[in-house]
């Protein structure tokens, strides 16, 4: 799914919008498709997707080398904002 699926669904998206990139919110299992797209491809989502929300992500970090290992531990202290205070202006 992460691998096709995603990647069709992107396409999709970008061409009925007539956008350059978008912005890619997933949960639960579409965070982990996601994931598998990015680590596989990264160039290619990285110009198909301007920002990625996960919610509720099923994956499990801890192998990571990236500067997010360092916040791991403390993700259960991180202040959550609801979306629309995020994406209010």
């Amino acid at each position: 799914m992460g691998l096709y699926d995603l990647p069709a669904a992107l396409e999709l998206s970008l061409e009925v919008t007539g956008q350059k990139q978008l912005y890619y919110i997933g949960h639960s299992m579409g965070t982990t498709m996601f994931f598998v797209l990015a680590s596989s491809r990264p160039k290619y989502t990285a110009s198909k997707v301007k920002a990625m929300f996960a919610l509720a992500p099923v994956a499990f970090l801890e192998h990571v080398k990236s500067p997010i290992r360092i916040l791991a531990p403390f993700s259960h202290d991180i202040e959550v904002r609801p979306i629309v205070d995020v994406l209010s202006c």
